[in-house]
């Protein structure tokens, strides 16, 4: 395990692996950052979790933690962890329809994700920041790399995010 700092919008890696940014913090949160070459956290392996987007992932702009779900074939990404700059009763007042006023912590922001050919699409994702729901696509890039893609008919717009895989434990 490895012991995060956690300061506003940023992460930082007390024992010397670098994610986003660093603050320090009087409070801390224990995070797994797996390791790109032998998939290894802290000597466990985790062959479990490749080829799947199912995990805990860190949003950048963000910054809190996302947890995707697959159930019946259906991906969902619910807002697990909220960045330390964000009280956990922050509601998504610009959210639209049955989300507007709803906290933001335990929201779900990614809806109806379905696998084609190694991607996930024909999801929606909203900002909770501004209430923007778009279409999406995601798909892993390498296992703790998930390129989450805005689209709009199928085509691309706005800017790609790459997220990074973390294990929050409990």
């Amino acid at each position: 395990m490895i012991r995060v700092l956690v300061k506003s919008l940023f992460f930082c890696v007390v024992s010397g692996v670098f994610l986003l940014g660093c603050e320090n913090r009087e409070s801390t949160k224990d995070i797994a950052i797996f390791d790109d070459v032998n998939g290894e956290a802290q000597g466990d392996r985790v062959d479990v979790l490749r080829a799947t987007i199912e995990g805990d992932w860190l949003v950048p702009g963000f910054e809190s933690i996302v947890r995707i779900r697959i159930k019946d074939d259906v991906a969902t990404g619910v807002v697990h962890v909220l960045a330390d700059s964000q009280p956990e009763g922050v509601r998504c007042e610009a959210c639209p329809g049955k989300r507007q006023g709803q906290r933001i912590l335990g929201m779900d922001i990614i809806t109806g994700l379905v696998k084609h050919d190694g991607e996930w699409r024909q999801g929606k994702i909203i900002n909770p920041e501004d209430g923007l729901v778009v279409d999406c696509r995601v798909f892993l890039s390498d296992d703790n790399k998930l390129e989450v893609k805005p689209t709009y008919n199928g085509e691309p717009i706005g800017q790609d995010s790459i997220w990074t895989r973390v294990n929050v434990e409990a």
